[in-house]
């Protein structure tokens, strides 16, 4: 039973982590009810033996370890190591573009995404965005998650594309902006 428990565990953990910042969050804050210390890069590190600790690093990466409480020649070390990111594609700045009343938008391929998967499927967005402060130094951050289907790749139907299954080229830049609207209007859409 307790494998079920920790299978369980894992697939709520996949599901509120929906991009890195979230992955990060979540597992910040498992860390800290394991009465986990966090650290900063920009302080110096007071580390003690028997201690745990962990530091993020730009909202997306964690880092968490424990320091034993013998010499590192009598109880040796461990190392586990993963990431919090996954392939998908970024919204880039002023993403919104209108072709022939299609609003889609702007988007650049992250990581190796596997391209045919992302077509003809309801897609959301999650992620973290800056936006504009008093302090043009200090933006304000927020992380959203929007658990909607709001956008689609569309593929083009079979009687437009007669090799569909004979394999095709797919340009990412041109072939996987994702659609939004359908409109006559020309103006921006976010």
């Amino acid at each position: 039973m307790e494998k079920l428990k920790l299978a369980k565990h894992l697939i709520n953990f996949i599901d509120e982590s929906p991009s890195n910042y979230f992955a990060c969050i979540n597992a910040k804050n498992i860390l800290n009810e394991k009465d986990f210390t966090e650290l900063f890069e920009t302080e110096e590190w007071k580390l003690k033996k028997g201690g745990k600790y962990f530091v993020t690093i730009n909202d997306s990466g964690i880092i968490a370890f424990t320091i034993g409480s013998e010499k590192i020649s009598k109880s040796g070390y461990k190392i586990a190591a993963s990431h919090t990111d996954s392939p998908g594609f970024l919204i880039k700045p002023s993403p919104e573009i209108n072709r022939k009343g299609f609003n889609i938008l702007n988007t650049e391929v992250y990581g190796g995404p596997i391209l045919s998967t992302w077509f003809d499927r309801p897609l959301s967005f999650s992620g973290r965005v800056f936006v504009e402060n008093d302090n043009v130094f200090k933006p304000k951050k927020y992380f959203i998650n929007y658990d909607k289907d709001l956008f689609i790749i569309p593929s083009l139907c079979i009687h437009q594309n007669r090799s569909v299954n004979d394999g095709m080229a797919i340009n990412a830049q041109k072939d996987t902006l994702p659609l939004v609207t359908i409109t006559d209007e020309k103006e921006n859409f976010l």
